[in-house]
């Protein structure tokens, strides 16, 4: 398999230099020689390229070969934008990791090596195929500025005008409809409305009285891209039919809230027992290290959820929310019972 690969390696090499040379540009500093040209040695990115096939490809052929044998005869594709494929094969490996776990490990080995294939591809070519001087420099040097009497067009239209270019269509902003009148803070009784706020409105803060503020409710609604600042111990936060805002609060009473909402960051500085997520797509909400071991979570019509916490070294880690559940009916003294466990997806 290395060997086929230097191979293409050699010939794509020597084509490149060819290239060059036609256009005036110079080989990339730390490029590996073209087939032939007496380089005196191995390039360090050949023996590195060996080495990635040889502690990950390999593992991955013969995966392949194992689980689905007609793919054995198949060499695989490159790729120009590895990372990309990260998630994608994720997506699809995960499915088959739960078909198959228990009964077809092979099925299993293809996907764990998979992965590492493209990972580990990722950091040889970031150290052995970045030019120096970036794509751009490679594609203007050594190129010919081309006039206007040189143009395709000109000479297509040498008996008479020019056709005009053509005008590009303007392209309307979408806009938003999150909000649907003007800013407002307002305190109706022992709630604080904050409404219709936006980035052009800056930080927007509700200051809390020390003694009385735990009587407190806060209602934010259809907020587009603001940011709510809760300073104090209250009641309770609502938020509701709001888009890309960020809502920082010290401690809650009772809970916090979101429906109806879209891309959300929110962060509890202090504690809060409860957090509540109902038709939410997106949101990621950071806990303090004193409400970790209190806070629960419910969760319903919602998708793209994250929680991050500090870990026991106080650095922030991740972790989803889990959205797919395997249930299973089964009769329980006589009555029709329901057992539910996250799914498997969640074990990778």
């Amino acid at each position: 398999m290395t060997t086929e690969l230097q191979s293409l390696l050699d010939t794509f090499a020597s084509r490149l230099a060819v290239v060059e040379g036609k256009l005036g540009v110079a080989a990339a500093a730390g490029a590996p020689p073209a087939a032939g040209g007496g380089g005196g040695g191995e390039a360090p990115s050949i023996a590195a390229f060996d080495a990635y096939c040889a502690a990950y490809l390999d593992p991955f052929v013969a995966a392949c070969g194992a689980s689905v044998p007609e793919l054995a005869r198949r060499r695989p594709a490159p790729r120009d934008a590895i990372e990309s494929y990260i998630g994608g094969q994720d997506f699809w490996a995960n499915k088959i990791r739960v078909k198959y776990k228990k009964t077809a490990p092979a099925q299993t080995a293809f996907c764990d090596t998979f992965k590492k294939l493209i990972q580990e591809l990722m950091p040889y070519v970031k150290e052995h195929h970045m030019a120096a001087g970036g794509a751009n420099d490679l594609q203007s040097k050594g190129l010919r500025k081309v006039t206007d009497d040189q143009k395709t067009y000109k000479k297509e239209y040498a008996g008479g005008a020019a056709p005009a270019p053509k005008a590009k269509p303007k392209v309307v902003a979408r806009k938003q409809t999150v909000t649907k009148g003007e800013p407002k803070k307002t305190l109706v009784g022992k709630k604080w409305l904050v409404e219709n706020q936006t980035k052009d409105c800056g930080v927007v803060t509700v200051d809390l009285d020390a003694a009385e503020g735990h009587k407190f409710t806060i209602y934010v609604v259809a907020c587009y891209e603001a940011t709510i600042v809760v300073n104090g111990k209250c009641n309770s936060v609502t938020v509701d039919a709001c888009a890309k805002c960020q809502v920082v609060f010290d401690s809650c009473i009772s809970s916090f809230e979101v429906v109806n909402s879209k891309s959300m960051k929110v962060q509890v500085r202090g504690t809060c027992p409860s957090v509540a997520i109902d038709k939410t797509d997106g949101i990621l909400t950071y806990l303090s290290k004193d409400t970790l071991p209190i806070t629960s979570f419910l969760t319903s019509k919602s998708s793209d959820m994250q929680v991050s916490f500090p870990d026991d070294n106080d650095d922030m880690v991740e972790a989803p929310i889990p959205e797919q559940f395997q249930h299973k009916a089964c009769l329980k003294d006589g009555k029709p019972s329901l057992t539910t466990d996250v799914s498997d997806l969640y074990s990778h």
